[in-house]
């Protein structure tokens, strides 16, 4: 697994540059340490619940494929008299494809875990665009701030604690 992309012609929809980057064991090693990717088994990779949220294009050339994973539970309790349903939403990795203009591939991995529930007031990120950077604008744990990116992020699940994170990726996808 990994990225696909190519040329499409909008006035003869003629694909052309057909290419798949697939993601590195080191990648999805770095991904699955937060329990959204595996490299194990027959099928490695990403687990299904990343989107792509945002694509986006930088002063460089270069484009922006923006994914989150998102997983929604909801959970119905009947105790007889009434009926109760929870909805908890997981806000979890950020995982950027970025596609430079000679079309080489740089994956990079956004470590989050927002656990919202009942609303998603607080929950997901917004990106910017910043000349050849992007900015992931976001909540977090403030412990994540200087925690080993090796490590699984905190959960975030009281936002009234959360701090205000800006979290910057230049074209090397460092």
């Amino acid at each position: 697994t990994g990225a696909f992309y190519a040329e499409i012609d909008p006035k003869t929809s003629t694909v052309s540059k057909p290419k798949l980057v697939p993601f590195t064991d080191e990648f999805l090693a770095q991904v699955d340490v937060d329990n959204f990717a595996s490299v194990k088994g027959n099928n490695p990779g990403l687990y299904n619940g990343f989107r792509i949220t945002h694509i986006l294009n930088r002063d460089n050339g270069s484009v922006d494929l923006v994914s989150e994973y998102y997983r929604l539970v909801i959970t119905t309790n009947n105790n007889g008299r009434t009926i109760t349903t929870t909805y908890t939403y997981y806000y979890g990795d950020i995982v950027n494809t970025n596609i430079s203009e000679n079309g080489n591939a740089i994956f990079t991995r956004i470590p989050k875990n927002q656990i919202q529930v009942n609303s998603t007031l607080f929950v997901g990120f917004y990106p910017i665009v910043y000349k050849d950077k992007l900015v992931f604008l976001y909540n977090d744990d403030k412990d994540n701030v200087e925690r080993d990116l090796a490590k699984k992020p905190d959960d975030v699940r009281n936002f009234k604690r959360s701090i205000f994170m800006a979290t910057t990726v230049d074209a090397k996808g460092s």
